[in-house]
């Protein structure tokens, strides 16, 4: 019971913090750039990350994730945009203990996605690391390809951007991309061509080398994202 109050407590605290910081102006701009159905406070996003990293320390020593979980899980549930987005960087601050096991978790978090800052929060800060150190979850991400719903499809493509950028990985961003060249949705078409561009940092020479194969096969609208 002590424990469930604490917690309770901690979520009634990001609440009230958040309501604190609250900006009606910035709510009405921030819901119309990012088209999402939630309601907004209007707080800015390095505010919303210095909150959840504040709420994360304090279970830096925990035994488990559990506990921090558990406060995550009721805010991602949240009418708050705010709030989701602060579940999100709380458990991607202590992202280094994450394991396989948690990767369940975070996919049923992606079914309640309406917006591609959160879908994007959860597939790289939070799938992607688990990407980043076992490349196998790629064949899963490249399952997610063949999903009707365009934040799995999107989901799919950002979940490899860690692993491409600070590992250089650009095969895994190409397996995983080359099932969404000729996707419809342009959410999907963007996280798509924010991957390719990541890769073509890493190596220009071999992502030029897929593109060119993709130039007469309908990818008209990522190779155009790209050369702007």
């Amino acid at each position: 019971m002590a424990k469930e109050k604490g917690l309770g407590a901690e979520v009634a605290e990001v609440r009230r913090r958040l309501n604190s910081m609250s900006n009606l102006q910035a709510a009405r701009l921030a819901k119309s750039a990012l088209g999402s159905p939630h309601s907004f406070y209007g707080v800015i996003p390095p505010q919303v990350r210095s909150l959840a990293r504040e709420i994360a320390r304090r279970h830096r020593k925990d035994r488990s994730l559990d506990a921090l979980l558990a406060v995550a899980r009721r805010l991602w549930k949240s009418r708050w945009h705010e709030e989701r987005s602060t579940a999100i960087h709380m458990v991607a601050a202590l992202v280094r203990r994450l394991d396989h096991d948690h990767w369940n978790e975070f996919k049923g978090w992606l079914k309640g996605v309406r917006s591609a800052d959160h879908c994007d929060g959860i597939a790289v800060e939070l799938m992607g690391s688990l990407v980043k150190r076992d490349r196998t979850w790629c064949r899963v991400l490249k399952h997610w390809t063949l999903s009707k719903g365009v934040w799995d499809r999107r989901a799919a493509a950002m979940g490899v951007l860690l692993r491409t950028r600070q590992m250089g990985d650009v095969e895994a961003a190409f397996y995983v991309c080359e099932s969404l060249m000729q996707d419809r949705a342009p959410e999907v078409r963007e996280g798509v061509a924010i991957v390719l561009s990541e890769a073509r940092l890493s190596d220009a020479a071999a992502t030029e080398e897929f593109l060119n194969r993709w130039r007469t096969r309908g990818a008209q609208a990522i190779l155009e994202a790209l050369s702007s």
